[in-house]
């Protein structure tokens, strides 16, 4: 039988010896997580890092073996700081299958830079939109899962005010509330707009209540986001809206510049 442990330790070992460029400080590291012992245990470890020894892979797989015996909570969570410290990318994770499934079996989530985009989109209306879409996949890509569904909210707000706009300008009322000088929320920005799927269907034939909701979703989710001090999202979250989103912007803005 396979010990997942084991395998676990290894595989941070060749990472950390493959990247490590002197940029791993061992002493804070070790002291910060309750390990300071393991530092008098293996005096050569902070040497060989220096030197580049050929007993530094050595060094560093039992002191992290021996941490990891020592304390598996407050050992796991070294190693996710030594991962984030060393900038992982997906590339470096998809070579060691272990650290993934070991990581997810014990609750913790790796937060790994991700070259994938979350809203694909290459053509947008003006800099505001291109701002909001690099917003968007930048908090992707560092892990900021709710950061990416306040500004996927604000976007598709911002999206339907402007069709609102540009289609119905002497009908101000449908989004702009003049005695308090303000556009209307979310909520009733996508009342109006549902209410006149129809006069977009030349530009969007399958414009429905579907296509309402999904929005909706978005809206809910984005506020709940802006409005709580405490809230989990996770990437598999996130992937499971990112068809709908990137789906919802592309017909939004075709609806806009078709206008």
């Amino acid at each position: 039988m396979i010990d997942a442990g084991a395998m676990f330790i290894k595989q941070v070992a060749k990472i950390v010896e493959k990247r490590d460029n002197n940029s791993i400080d061992w002493i804070f590291l070790l002291k910060t997580f309750g390990f300071d012992d393991l530092l008098e245990e293996y005096p050569r470890l902070i040497r060989s890092q220096s030197w580049g020894d050929p007993d530094y892979p050595w060094n560093i797989i039992n002191v992290i073996k021996d941490a990891y015996r020592d304390d598996k909570d407050a050992a796991t969570l070294m190693i996710k700081d030594l991962f984030d410290d060393l900038k992982l990318e997906e590339e470096d994770f998809s070579k060691y299958p272990w650290l993934n499934e070991f990581l997810e079996n014990n609750d913790f989530e790796m937060v790994i830079p991700s070259k994938t985009k979350y809203l694909d989109i290459e053509e947008v209306p003006d800099d505001f939109y291109r701002d909001l879409r690099d917003l968007i996949n930048k908090s992707y890509s560092l892990g900021l899962y709710v950061a990416v569904l306040i500004f996927s909210r604000k976007m598709l707000e911002n999206l339907i005010v402007d069709i609102l706009r540009k289609k119905y300008r002497s009908d101000i009322d449908l989004f702009y509330i003049p005695k308090e000088g303000r556009f209307h929320g979310f909520k009733t920005l996508l009342e109006n707009f549902h209410k006149k799927l129809n006069d977009f269907k030349l530009i969007a034939p399958s414009l429905d209540k579907t296509f309402i909701k999904k929005i909706d979703a978005f809206r809910l989710s984005g506020n709940s986001s802006a409005h709580t001090l405490v809230l989990t999202v996770t990437k598999k979250d996130l992937d499971d809206k990112k068809d709908d989103l990137n789906s919802v912007v592309k017909t939004l803005i075709r609806i806009k510049n078709n206008l």
